[in-house]
Parts: C-alpha cells; sequence; structure tokens
C-alpha cells in the first residue's frame, strides 16, 4: 500500500515540468497547475495494509462506528517538507499550508484494495469544529476593549504562537511559547535554579498551577506527564515547578539543535505537557479576556446595538399552579443580537427560570414558551406537565 501525504502550496511560483524524486524509502512530487506549483507530496511506498484506516463496528445498537487512523505519517511528512522549504527559502520562498493535509491510501496489489475502507481523508489543523456560532458580544466588548489594553500585544504574543503551534500538533514548539510567555511577562532569569526560585515566588504562577492541577481531568490514570512531582492524586508544587522549567530547557536544546526536532514519537510524547502548560498560561492570561466583562465595555456594547437596531425582543411565557390556580406570567427580554440561536435559547430558558424561582417560590412550573417579537416565531416550547415543582 502506497501513503501519499499531500499539501498545498499557496505560492505563485512557476517551475519546469518536474518529476517523481526518490530518497530514503520515499517519493517526493511536486504537481502544477499550468506551469505553477500548486501541491507537494511525500509518498510512502510498501506500507502494510494493516496500517489503512479501521472501521470499527458499533457495539451496541445506540452507538456508532468509528474509525482508527495510524497518523504518524503526516508528522513524517511535514518534517521533510518543512525541510525542503528551509532548504529552498533564501532561493525561493514557498508558502506551504501546513495546516491542512490531504491523506490517501493506495492499493499496491489487488489483493489491497479491497482491505482499504477508506480511502482518503483531509486534515485540518487550524481550527475546531464549533456547534454554532460564537457570541459576537464578546467580539464587540473587545473591539470597546482596546483602546485601555495596548500594552497586552507584548504580554500575550508568545500565548497566542503558542496556542496556535498546539492545535497544529507541533507540542514541542508549543510547550517553548508558552514558556516564553512567562518568561516575558515574569522577567525570568535565563538560569535554571534562578528560574525556578522567581516562579516558586510569584503568587500568580502558582495560584494558576494550583487551579489547573485542581481540575479532575488531570487526576485520570490516561493521563502520563513527563513533568514531575504528580503522584495520584497529591503534588508537589515545588517540584511541579522545577519540572517546567527544566523541560523547558531539555526542549530548548532539542528544537534549536537535534535533527529530531519534527521527530513524531517526541511531538506526542510531550503533547500533555503542553496542555498543561497552556492551561497554566490560560490561566494567568484570563484576565486580558475577563476585561470584556467590565460593565463600562458592556452597557456602550448595549447602547451601540441598540442605536444600531440591532436587537431582539422575546417575549416569555411561564405557565404555573400557584395556591391552586393555574395562571400565566410574561417575561419581555431584549438581547443585542439578531440571531435565534441555541445559545439564545439556553440564556433565555436560564433567565426565565431564574425569575421563576425568585418571583413564584414554591409554584408547580407546568411549561415555558418563548417567542420573538414582532415576528411571534417560536424559540422554544418545553411542556412539563402539571407534575413538575421547583
Amino acid at each position: 500500500m502506497r501513503v501519499v501525504v499531500t499539501y498545498k502550496v499557496n505560492s505563485r511560483v512557476r517551475v519546469q515540468t518536474p518529476f517523481s524524486i526518490k530518497s530514503e524509502g520515499r517519493i517526493y512530487h511536486v504537481e502544477r497547475d499550468g506551469e505553477r506549483i500548486s501541491s507537494v507530496s511525500v509518498i510512502f511506498p510498501g506500507v502494510s495494509v494493516d496500517e489503512a484506516p479501521k472501521i470499527i463496528p458499533a457495539v451496541e445498537a445506540k452507538t456508532i462506528p468509528t474509525i482508527s487512523i495510524t497518523d504518524r505519517y503526516t508528522l513524517i511528512a511535514e518534517r521533510d517538507i518543512r525541510t525542503w522549504q528551509a532548504i529552498l527559502a533564501t532561493y525561493q520562498g514557498l508558502e506551504i499550508d501546513f495546516n491542512h493535509a490531504e491523506v490517501s491510501y493506495n492499493a499496491e496489489t489487488p489483493e489491497e484494495e479491497s482491505l482499504i475502507s477508506l480511502k482518503s481523508f483531509t486534515i485540518g489543523k487550524d481550527h475546531y469544529p464549533e456547534i454554532a456560532a460564537q457570541d459576537y458580544s464578546m467580539f464587540g466588548r473587545a473591539f470597546l476593549a482596546i483602546k485601555d489594553s495596548y500594552e497586552d500585544i507584548d504580554k500575550i504574543a508568545f500565548y497566542v504562537e503558542g496556542y496556535r503551534h498546539l492545535k497544529a500538533g507541533h507540542c514541542i514548539d508549543a510547550y517553548n511559547q508558552f514558556y516564553l510567555f512567562l518568561e516575558a511577562n515574569f522577567g525570568l532569569p535565563f538560569k535554571t535554579k534562578d528560574a525556578v526560585k522567581a516562579l516558586q515566588g510569584n503568587r500568580q504562577f502558582i495560584d494558576a498551577v494550583n487551579e489547573v492541577i485542581s481540575e479532575k481531568s488531570w487526576k485520570t490514570d490516561r493521563v502520563k506527564l513527563t513533568l514531575k512531582g504528580f503522584e495520584g492524586d497529591t503534588y508537589d508544587i515545588s517540584a511541579v515547578t522545577n519540572s517546567i522549567v527544566l523541560l523547558r530547557g531539555h526542549l530548548r536544546h532539542n528544537t534549536l539543535s537535534n535533527p529530531n526536532r519534527w521527530n513524531p514519537n517526541d511531538q506526542e510524547k510531550h503533547r500533555l505537557d503542553a496542555l498543561f502548560i497552556a492551561a497554566v498560561c490560560q490561566a494567568i492570561a484570563r484576565p486580558t479576556f475577563l476585561k470584556t466583562f467590565n460593565e463600562i465595555y458592556a452597557k456602550e456594547f448595549f447602547d451601540q446595538a441598540v442605536e444600531n437596531k440591532h436587537m431582539l425582543k422575546v417575549r416569555v411565557t411561564i405557565t404555573m399552579k400557584d395556591m391552586e390556580r393555574v395562571r400565566d406570567q410574561q417575561i419581555d427580554m431584549n438581547f443585542p443580537t439578531r440571531d435565534e440561536s441555541p445559545e439564545l435559547a439556553k440564556v433565555v430558558m436560564q433567565k426565565a427560570l431564574e425569575a421563576f424561582d425568585h418571583n413564584a417560590a414554591g409554584a408547580d412550573l407546568y411549561a415555558i414558551r418563548a417567542v420573538v417579537i414582532p415576528t411571534g416565531k417560536e424559540l422554544f416550547r418545553y411542556d412539563l406537565g402539571p407534575s413538575i415543582s421547583r
């Protein structure tokens, strides 16, 4: 079986007629659109068909089938093509889209054809699928906070880079960038001993580490950090801090001088370490985002939404039984949005329940209905029946 990993080349570079190049058991191929390079591929011939994606049937009727994929070839291909890009950099700068890779599995014998269930798929690293559109108010209030946040550019720059590398699967580079975030924000000294001492004496850092470790997701048997200081449900904050700095020293040398920088095993080995330090840095950087919840920005955003007629009115009808009498209570709510989204329905429901608990404590809740005004379009309806009490 042949595994082919292909990356798009966005540079409009013209090249003469190419042919495939063989090296180290791999084949490299340049595809053209007219005379311009459109993509570059790494071909792995002679791969065992056992490494083809496998569709695992559902065990129970209510579950869905899953797909098992060996992804090491994309990391090897990315390492090779990044090296190729670096070699050519001073001659011809190539803009290659490493955030998207098309992987295909091609039979080399008739017998293999029937054993390959999934012929190709595309890996996208630049985003995570979202259930629904994000609340625009977050973005709008952030615009209003710009004038008071220019000093945050330098403070957050390394966090942004670390996050980008983490999403792309570059775990070693991500770890280094997040450590640089700590270095830049806390003015850490270069020497390991001095850096450890500075972090151990920094209340903001210690609080962030304690916050992250307190989350249950870091206390399962599946979590295997190379960072030291964790023993089951307990941890040694000094040992954890020391390990964070020591690992940075090791990975810095790894990335700058070690030819195995893009070794897929090393990337995966430090994935959880990168996620851990990312969570610590997120806790430290969070106040920058929390500025958007400042009442000044919230009020200004709401006022501008009203001025721009960017509002949605929702009428909620709560049916309840109070003092042996069934009655309806209506509440009008205004929101700075035009989207009738699941998130809006959730917020309306929460506010309706809060109003019910506040105004009719002890009553029986029968139903909640919400419609958009003036269209009358139903946002949601929950008929709970006469037996529900809150």
